[in-house]
């Protein structure tokens, strides 16, 4: 489910996936857009987002780790 503080882009309409919804899914595991509909327990709607959707995916697995303080 969206959190209403969460300000980061919605990549999925259909499914209120938003950026950050998929990194959290990514730092549980997730690697492929069915990865991540399933962490949700939701199912592909219109598939329109299946790219973008990809791409956050790849920029979650990329980007820099900040280390714990």
């Amino acid at each position: 489910m969206l959190d209403k503080n969460d300000k980061s882009m919605v990549v999925c309409i259909c499914n209120r996936l938003s950026e950050f919804m998929i990194s959290q899914a990514v730092a549980n595991g997730a690697r492929t857009p069915d990865d991540v509909f399933r962490r949700y327990h939701k199912r592909r709607g219109c598939s329109n987002c299946t790219v973008r959707l990809a791409e956050a995916i790849d920029r979650a697995l990329h980007q820099p780790q900040t280390p714990a303080e």
